[in-house]
């Protein structure tokens, strides 16, 4: 990660100080809406994980006009299947949480 910072909630933030938490937290939108890139990991992979990360992943790669498309369309529609392909069926929608 050439000259970039790297931010690990889980180890920047002393997760057993609940006033520590509670401030980190209230900052949490300005660094995520300050990042180029976020990375989440939320648990422990399940069956859903892999359905999941493919449909965010596809979704990722859309412009921001192309995502809000989707959202404003039936998903069965010609334009969301041509934006989402093979991961626009039921099983990777209901994948996400």
């Amino acid at each position: 990660m050439r000259g970039e910072d790297l931010w690990v909630d889980a180890i920047c933030i002393n997760q057993s100080d609940e006033n520590e938490r509670s401030s980190q937290v209230n900052l949490m939108s300005t660094i995520y809406r300050a990042a180029r890139r976020v990375l989440v990991w939320l648990g422990k992979e399940d069956q859903f994980t892999t359905d999941a990360c493919l449909l965010l992943h596809t979704l990722g790669g859309l412009s921001l006009g192309d995502r809000r498309t989707i959202g404003s369309q039936n998903l069965e529609s010609e334009k969301c299947q041509n934006l989402l392909g093979p991961y626009n069926q039921e099983r990777y929608w209901q994948a996400l949480p």
